[in-house]
């Protein structure tokens, strides 16, 4: 009687710890994008990361390799070996005679640590018993398929701490590799409540730096996931009051504590998950919570909650969001996250630098990105070595290391031409060939080679104007262009064409998308439920086609309505002088597909050169798959034009992009001169315009050289008449190769 006494107990006050026992199957594809890992020579090696989250305790781990050796292997002298975090935890003979096969073994939970795990899948394959072998033999090959292969991880959920950072740390990990929901409750439905729930999916998301998290929002707790209570006072009062538990509000506040919820009349605290609670007394007070609990990144105080009694945000600058490199600076290596990099052996991993330019970068054809590099290589390598530079996946440059005694390198100058570069993700890329002076039979010391690149190199690029033409739906999902122009939003609203909750929801999920794409929370964007007459800025309008103001539609491509338009394209120009492509223009009864969602970019209405993207479905409840639908990244990479049509159908989406419409330029600061536009929808002007300048000189310098002659020889008292050229050639003879007094 005692001991069920003592276990309902637990239950009630710790929320049951059998119920905090997990179990996740991961296939392998999961952790290396790839169906098939190449081993090949006779060692080779490929590394996968493993994320184990703060939260989890783990129970145990089994790793399932499925992999295909070679029939040309000798076993005895060939096996494929696993190493977790530089311990060697099994390994597996390859047999020519069961080239097909699984090694199956267990992770002892004592060597992994809540951190990213390096998982070394390592072979070593020979073909030979005696002589030489080529190191690199066709025979030497063992694969894995990664879609048959997975890890196997029980384990338990940790108690949140009750320190403010660190349970925002804790429960908003990028780590966690399960599907991530945060249950949002709030006080009601206006417009500067989710607007509040806005600043804090947003600063949730950015915790989890690029896992997706979706977001629920609901009046009540939500079991078996981290809540966020957002509200003023009296509702946060009275919803803990329900929960018999006290919270005083007197200011801004935000605090943490176990979740509470019913179960069979009784309150349960799960101390597995978290309630984060948001309040104050005013609005502004609910706001300035709202940024503190974004913004936090720093473990003080060590507190259960934060009085906030004043919150400044710094100054904010255009084109400033995550990855972005500034133009016309030296930046080092090492503040674009290179490290000193060291390639050894035979075939070493590349090393990469990744960078983002502005989404409306004009990339000039003529100019130069600049590295100064500066590295070492070692003695005994053959004169073609070399290290390969390489401008997204396109060959470069090639660096011969042609002296064998090995050299030190400083201030080595690259030139790099911008035309190779691109709006948006970047990747600049290092590629070594390091081959050993050595015949088939001589004995190589892989240690004794090696190309040492330091990261006080120095990278340059050109500034350039921002200028492009739209629609292109693409660089909405590259970082939420343009309604990232500024990082935080500013001059941007989304427009909800209701206050259904699946319409709020698709809200957060998209902002949450938008704000790991840019790196930078959303505290300057606006919501609200419809678009003021004077609206200057970009609009991002989310919601039913009913509910859609119907200003909004008649500017879209697809005009959605009991009589719908939409332009189809009839063919594309193709060749040296292609055109482009015609559309034909219908109208007609159709409608969407209530298993379909639409995503349009057009022209804003209500102001040129500025941007409306809508998000629309038959139902809400189709706007809210949609919004799903566009944090998986598949759906990201194929989205383009201006309309694109997605089936939701999850987790086989199919997408449907065409380019029909309008065209447009946007630039700097969402404005575009008359001459810009001029100018840029008629490049010939250029030539024009130099062809006419040149004339004018021309005529000038002739003009004068002939008054200059004339001039002279009238002086002389001699009528001279001589082709103007002539004259040309004389006046500067006479003006720059006379001699020293005459």
């Amino acid at each position: 009687m005692l001991k069920r006494f003592l276990l309902l107990y637990v239950f009630t006050v710790l929320g049951a710890d059998a119920a905090l026992a997990e179990k996740l199957t991961l296939p392998l594809n999961k952790l290396i994008p790839l169906k098939m890992i190449e081993l090949k020579c006779t060692s080779g090696v490929r590394i996968a990361y493993l994320p184990i989250p703060e939260r989890w305790q783990i129970k145990s781990t089994r790793l399932n390799i499925h992999y295909i050796n070679s029939t040309n292997l000798l076993k005895e002298m060939s096996q494929l070996a696993v190493i977790v975090n530089d311990s060697k935890v099994g390994q597996v003979k390859l047999s020519p005679e069961f080239p097909e096969n699984n090694l199956v073994l267990d992770i002892p939970p004592a060597i992994l640590k809540a951190d990213y795990n390096e998982i070394a899948l390592q072979v070593a394959q020979h073909f030979k018993k005696e002589g030489c072998e080529l190191p690199c033999s066709p025979d030497l090959w063992t694969y894995i398929n990664t879609d048959l292969s997975s890890i196997e991880i029980d384990y338990d959920m940790k108690p949140v701490p009750l320190n403010m950072h660190a349970a925002a740390e804790f429960a908003f990990d990028a780590r966690i590799i399960t599907d991530n929901v945060v249950n949002l409750v709030l006080e009601n439905s206006a417009a500067d409540t989710v607007t509040v729930a806005g600043i804090v999916a947003s600063g949730i998301a950015r915790k989890y730096v690029y896992r997706p998290v979706s977001f629920t929002v609901s009046e009540t707790m939500v079991p078996g996931r981290d809540n966020v209570l957002i509200g003023k006072k009296e509702f946060v009062e009275q919803v803990m009051g329900g929960y018999q538990t006290d919270i005083p509000v007197t200011e801004p506040m935000v605090k943490v504590v176990p979740l509470p919820h019913m179960e069979n009349g009784r309150v349960i605290h799960d101390a597995s998950h978290a309630l984060f609670i948001v309040t104050g007394l005013t609005s502004d007070h609910l706001k300035m919570a709202a940024e503190t609990m974004a913004i936090m990144n720093f473990p003080f105080p060590g507190s259960d909650e934060i009085r906030v009694r004043e919150f400044r945000l710094p100054d904010v600058t255009m084109y400033s969001g995550k990855n972005i490199i500034t133009t016309e600076k030296q930046h080092r290596f090492r503040s674009l996250d290179f490290k000193t990099h060291t390639f050894r052996g035979m075939q070493p991993a590349p090393a990469e630098i990744t960078f983002r330019l502005p989404p409306d970068f004009m990339i000039k054809q003529n100019e130069y990105a600049k590295i100064n590099l500066n590295f070492a290589y070692g003695a005994g390598m053959r004169l073609d070595s070399a290290l390969n530079i390489l401008v997204n996946d396109t060959h470069v440059r090639a660096i011969n290391l042609d002296k064998p005694t090995g050299d030190s390198l400083s201030g080595y100058k690259v030139e790099l031409p911008t035309y190779l570069f691109k709006p948006g993700t970047n990747v600049l890329k290092f590629v070594s060939i390091l081959t050993p002076v050595a015949k088939e039979c001589d004995i190589i010391q892989p240690e004794s080679f090696f190309l040492t690149v330091f990261d006080n190199s120095t990278f340059y690029i050109p500034s350039m104007p921002h200028l492009i033409e739209m629609p292109k739906v693409e660089l909405f999902m590259l970082n939420g262009f343009p309604l990232t122009r500024w990082p935080d939003g500013y001059e941007s609203l989304i427009m909800l064409a209701s206050k259904d909750k699946n319409t709020i929801e698709a809200a957060l999920n998209v902002m949450s998308v938008l704000t790991q794409k840019n790196g930078y929370p959303l505290f300057g964007i606006e919501i609200g439920y419809s678009v003021p007459p004077a609206w200057h800025g970009e609009i991002l309008a989310i919601g039913d086609v009913a509910s859609i103001p119907p200003n909004l539609m008649a500017a879209a491509p697809l005009k959605l309505s009991e009589v719908s338009e939409i332009s189809y394209p009839v063919n594309k120009a193709e060749g040296w002088e292609g055109g482009g492509t015609s559309y034909a223009t219908v109208k007609e009864t159709g409608r969407l597909s209530d298993s379909s969602g639409l995503i349009m970019e057009f022209e804003s209405p209500l102001k040129k050169a500025r941007t409306v993207v809508m998000m629309t479905a038959n139902t809400t409840a189709g706007v809210l798959a949609l919004s799903k639908a566009v944090m998986d990244a598949g759906v990201q990479t194929q989205l383009k034009g201006n309309l694109s049509i997605i089936s939701l159908t999850p987790p086989d989406y199919r997408i449907d992009s065409i380019g029909s419409g309008k065209q447009y330029l946007t630039g700097k600061k969402g404005e575009v001169s008359t001459l810009e536009y001029f100018v840029y929808n008629n490049p010939y002007l250029y030539y024009i315009i130099g062809a006419v300048l040149f004339m004018v000189v021309a005529v000038v310098v002739m003009g004068t050289a002939r008054r200059f002659r004339l001039a002279r020889t009238a002086e002389k008292g001699i009528i001279e008449r001589r082709p103007i050229m002539r004259q040309f050639r004389d006046m500067l003879r006479e003006m720059f190769l006379r001699k020293p007094g005459r």
